[in-house]
């Protein structure tokens, strides 16, 4: 295992999961601009409250109208996903997407991966690893995957690894990243800037999580699943404070995207303290929300205006 470079404090894993942050990262290492598949990442704080706070919704299975296929089109790349039966059937199939795109995902579980040990051998969840170059004389694959500390990483793997982990993933895919060809740069950016507008006019937020911190207990669970609602809210808005970073115009929003992300980390952070003591101090978590929802009116009224 290798340190990895890339821009962890954008692409970290409290709002995007493994394969959203695995191939925008390899996307961004090959030069695609993929600050605008974050149009819309002021995402509503009542949406996540709904799927994460009410539904215990685990964060790696959060759900937005963003990253669709449709968006992945406008930055010059055709996303589509392939089904697989066992991989050792599939490698043909990863090498050519590799000699094609640069590099591939493959599904696997990490139950198995020994780099995880949060998971290994103790929870079977499915997960995803970004595979680089193949060497058919030594059955090896440079590799990019996850590692406990929450970065990204450079690995090495055999194929019988390989095997190991895909085959026992429950859903067995590969996702592949393919570059358009005679991409148009001027009509890419005009429909990135109507689907921004769009996303905007469409936009509704009644911050019902004031609510829910006002009628906060000293509930474990409650307090972690609020501070995984704060952890998204941080995640999402590095990342759309990295598509406003594009445009002279919108300077001030994104310095206040940025200030909404501080103060969100700072939330989960007391969230996860509380949760651990027992203890929650309902007054100063309230008015720390109270501000977070200020700066956050502040944001969509000056990207409004």
């Amino acid at each position: 295992m290798t340190e990895f470079d890339y821009e962890r404090d954008v692409y970290n894993r409290n709002f995007l999961n493994c394969s959203q942050r695995q191939g925008i990262v390899a996307l961004a290492s090959l030069g695609y601009k993929t600050a605008n598949l974050f149009y819309n990442a002021q995402i509503s704080t009542d949406v996540i409250r709904e799927q994460i706070f009410l539904n215990k919704i685990p964060r790696y299975d959060f759900l937005y109208d963003g990253l669709q296929r449709d968006d992945y089109l406008h930055i010059g790349v055709k996303f589509s996903e392939i089904k697989y039966h066992r991989f050792e059937d599939i490698i043909d199939t990863l090498v050519e997407c590799i000699n094609r795109d640069s590099f591939v995902l493959v599904s696997c579980d990490v139950f198995l991966v020994p780099h995880r040990p949060e998971f290994y051998y103790k929870k079977h969840i499915n997960h995803f690893v970004t595979l680089l170059a193949y060497d058919a004389q030594t059955e090896q694959w440079q590799a990019i995957d996850d590692v406990s500390s929450g970065h990204l990483a450079k690995f090495t793997f055999t194929t019988e690894y390989l095997c190991e982990i895909c085959n026992a993933s429950k859903e067995k895919v590969i996702r592949v990243f393919e570059k358009l060809s005679g991409e148009n740069h001027e009509a890419t950016g005009a429909a990135v800037d109507s689907r921004f507008a769009q996303s905007r006019a469409a936009r509704c937020d009644n911050f019902l999580i004031l609510g829910d911190i006002a009628a906060m207990e000293n509930d474990k669970s409650s307090m972690e699943s609020m501070a995984n609602v704060f952890a998204i809210i941080m995640g999402s808005r590095l990342c759309f404070a990295k598509f406003l970073q594009q445009y002279p115009a919108f300077t001030e929003a994104e310095k206040l995207s940025q200030a909404i992300a501080s103060e969100a980390r700072a939330l989960r952070d007391m969230l996860n303290i509380y949760a651990a003591t027992g203890s929650v101090k309902r007054e100063s978590l309230l008015h720390k929300v109270e501000n977070l929802v200020g700066m956050e009116k502040r944001l969509s009224a000056l990207l409004e205006g």
